[in-house]
């Protein structure tokens, strides 16, 4: 015998047979607890739809923040890359023009190069000395 039981209930035949074999079990003054149960394989489609809307929903919201993100990071790609482009090409002007300041205007423009303006220039003079016999017809500093 049981003081108490606790019997699931769903309006079938077979819950009422569990409510009275449950009663057979329970002592005298025993507590007999019946839950209600809902069958929802009828109704469950009703359930997992918003749900599944819902996560839809979720996910196309991530899905438009990361295209937004990528368009962000591509953008940005592109302006480093068009930047990048502009001081290589300033670099062959520089080169085939023989313009010494052109070539010291690529190297100020240039995002690697993070020196004063002083700085550069002396890195710039050293560059030059340095490789003056690969600079034929460029009209160096020192040669005036």
């Amino acid at each position: 015998m049981f003081g108490r039981v606790v019997c699931g209930v769903d309006g079938s035949a077979e819950s009422l047979e569990a409510v009275r074999q449950a009663d057979l079990v329970l002592e005298p003054g025993g507590r007999l607890v019946l839950v209600a149960a809902v069958d929802l394989s009828d109704t469950i489609h009703f359930q997992i739809a918003p749900t599944a809307i819902h996560a839809a929903r979720r996910a196309l919201e991530k899905a438009a923040a990361l295209d937004h993100a990528a368009v962000e990071a591509l953008d940005q790609a592109r302006s480093l890359v068009r930047r990048a482009a502009d001081v290589q090409a300033l670099v062959l002007r520089a080169a085939l023009t023989r313009d010494i300041d052109l070539a010291f205007q690529a190297i100020l423009t240039d995002p690697l190069v993070s020196l004063t303006t002083d700085q550069a220039w002396s890195m710039f003079i050293a560059m030059l000395n340095h490789t003056r016999e690969m600079l034929p017809g460029f009209k160096l500093p020192s040669d005036s």
